[in-house]
């Protein structure tokens, strides 16, 4: 679901017009980030955030890879 998805935002067949936060490991070696960026890029309500050396699965990650991914979602949600 979430490829069909993203071909359909990435050929424009479907725009995403909540607010969105799409924290990405930057180390991850599953995810195509360069994929995930040009789609990123296609949604205008969109926020990228970049964990430099983190690896897929970001809440199961050391502290300094989890903590900010936390953060960060926890900041998206209170707004």
């Amino acid at each position: 679901m979430a490829v069909q998805a993203m071909n359909e935002i990435e050929q424009g067949v479907h725009r995403f017009p909540i607010p969105a936060l799409i924290i990405q490991a930057g180390a991850d070696q599953v995810v195509d980030n360069k994929r995930q960026n040009r789609v990123v890029a296609k949604m205008k309500n969109a926020k990228l955030m970049v964990i430099a050396g983190s690896k897929h699965e970001l809440f199961e990650e050391q502290d300094k890879f989890r903590t900010p991914c936390l953060t960060a979602t926890l900041d998206f949600f209170r707004k």
